[in-house]
């Protein structure tokens, strides 16, 4: 077990190593899904697995974290205006409103 923990982690670090190339910023896992990287391009956010593959293109201003109103959905912010993602990168609510 403990070798898989350290493999895991390497893999991760590698992925976001190789990342930061294309991408202005890479978030930590944890707050969102654990096989998820939080990744920033020109200041939109979006998200990329662990192997580097492009979950949700960088098009949000904001992703609050999974979870918070419904177990698999994060708030999003795109022109100012808030909706809902699943945790598949799919938009449930259009980011249409001002308030929720």
């Amino acid at each position: 077990m403990k070798h898989f923990k350290i493999l895991f982690i390497f893999v991760v670090t590698a992925v976001a190593a190789h990342a930061q190339t294309k991408y202005n910023q890479v978030g930590q896992l944890g707050e969102y899904k654990s096989d998820w990287l939080l990744v920033e391009l020109d200041k939109k956010l979006g998200f990329i697995n662990d192997n580097g593959k492009e979950i949700i293109k960088p098009t949000y201003e904001l992703i609050g974290p999974f979870g918070e109103y419904k177990s698999d959905w994060a708030l999003v912010k795109l022109n100012n205006k808030l909706g809902f993602i699943d945790d598949h990168g799919k938009e449930i609510i259009k980011p249409i409103y001002d308030k929720i």
